[in-house]
C-alpha cells in the first residue's frame, strides 16, 4: 500500500532523509522485538518482529508520505479499512469451507492445505 508513494517521493531529499530515519528505527524494533521474544518463539520470533514494526511503523511513514504529497491523511485509515473488510470476508469463506467441506481430489486437498497452512495442527 505504502510502497508506490515513497518511490514517487524519493526524488524528494528530504522526504527521503526522514525515510532512512524511519526505517533505522523500524529496523531496530524489527530486531529488539525478535531479540526479546526469541526464547519464546524460536524462528517465529524474526515474523513477530517483522510484523510488529510494519504495525507500528506504517502509519507514520503514511502519515509523513501524505503530508509530503499535501493529500488528506484519512486515505490511509479508509484504505486499511477495506482492506480489513477484503480480509475479514475471505476468512468468513476459509472457515465456511474448512467447516462444511471434505477436501475431495487434489484441487480440494490444495485448497483444505492452503488455508489450514496458517492454523496449528494436533
Amino acid at each position: 500500500m505504502l510502497g508506490a508513494g515513497q518511490t514517487a517521493l524519493m526524488v524528494r531529499s528530504d522526504f527521503l532523509r526522514l525515510k532512512t530515519r524511519l526505517l533505522c528505527w523500524q529496523v531496530f524494533t524489527r530486531y529488539l522485538v525478535t531479540a526479546t521474544f526469541l526464547a519464546w518463539f524460536r524462528e517465529r520470533a524474526f515474523i513477530l518482529g517483522w510484523v510488529v514494526s510494519y504495525v507500528v511503523f506504517a502509519p507514520v511513514i503514511a502519515r509523513q508520505m501524505l503530508r509530503y504529497m499535501s493529500l488528506s491523511s484519512s486515505l490511509f485509515w479508509e484504505q486499511l479499512g477495506r482492506h480489513a473488510i477484503v480480509a475479514g470476508i475471505l476468512t468468513a469463506a476459509v472457515a465456511a469451507y474448512k467447516m462444511f467441506s471434505i477436501p475431495a481430489g487434489l484441487i480440494g486437498l490444495m485448497i483444505a492445505g492452503g488455508s489450514a497452512a496458517s492454523s496449528p495442527g494436533p
